[in-house]
């Protein structure tokens, strides 16, 4: 007989360790923004991937050193204003 595993506080079977469950039964309406937040965040940042990957397929058959810097800097520039965009949501 296969018993559950704990993971991290948590059981195999996706039992939320007991600190979430009173919170998500306290405030349900502040855990669904919690989870929209981080819903938006991630497809933010899956958006950014995707142009990022398709620019660096376009610039592979031009000048690849150029690009290459380029598209470090682009991606710097994005990290920056999530970044920012943090700070500002935590204020």
């Amino acid at each position: 007989m296969n018993k559950p595993k704990n993971i991290l506080g948590c059981v195999a079977k996706h039992t939320p360790p007991e600190g979430i469950r009173e919170y998500v039964s306290r405030n349900p309406a502040d855990f669904k923004d919690y989870l929209d937040e981080i819903s938006a965040e991630t497809k933010y940042l899956s958006n950014i991937s995707r142009l990022v990957k398709k620019e660096w397929s376009r610039c592979k058959e031009q000048n690849q050193e150029f690009c290459r810097l380029q598209g470090m800097l682009q991606m710097k520039m994005w990290i920056s204003k999530m970044s920012k965009l943090e700070v500002q949501r935590k204020t």
